[in-house]
């Protein structure tokens, strides 16, 4: 089985690399960040970043493994043999997706702060800030909240996706190579 776990700061491509790893070498994405949102859905509320934030904290404070454990059942649900889960954020799902998939691939996707604010922009989600400042005291807070620093340092790859998306492509390309996996 082949498990890729994606890990980075909102904004950084960890979608684009799921995307290519999906449309061109037949994985299957799980993006945590759906799961929290279909919740949202299920409860009839509009997705704003507050909302989910609050249904995630409420959901996380009863089960802190809480949408680590459906990540985990629906892949096994699915019977998927290469499957990418993207946006990893804690040290839980971390330890859980370690004793669950103890092949697993962590990788750190990166890319200048920058970038990622005016992509952000662009997905025009509502209640994103409105200011590069603001974006980074956002970014700041949860870094410190989710130690996501802690988190990332279970990366073995590390992917920039400061350039275009044929040098994002080659990444790819080059990690799969070195996994053996192409």
């Amino acid at each position: 089985m082949k498990v890729l776990g994606l890990m980075g700061a909102i904004g950084c491509g960890k979608g684009t690399v799921a995307n290519i790893l999906e449309k061109e070498y037949g994985f299957h994405t799980i993006t945590i960040g759906d799961l929290v949102r279909e919740e949202v859905a299920k409860r009839g509320l509009k997705p704003t970043r507050e909302i989910t934030t609050k249904i995630s904290e409420e959901l996380r404070s009863k089960d802190p493994a809480y949408f680590i454990k459906k990540v985990i059942e629906r892949i096994k649900e699915k019977g998927w043999d290469k499957v990418v889960i993207d946006g990893i954020r804690l040290l839980v799902d971390v330890e859980h997706l370690k004793k669950a998939f103890p092949e697993i691939i962590f990788v750190l996707v990166e890319t200048d702060p920058k970038k990622r604010f005016e992509r952000m922009k662009l997905r025009g989600r509502p209640g994103f800030p409105k200011t590069f400042e603001e974006f980074l005291k956002h970014e700041k807070l949860e870094i410190e909240k989710f130690n996501l620093d802690k988190v990332w340092s279970y990366a073995s790859r590390v992917i920039n996706n400061d350039g275009s998306i044929s040098d994002l492509k080659t990444q790819v390309i080059e990690m799969l190579e070195d996994f053996g996996w192409i």
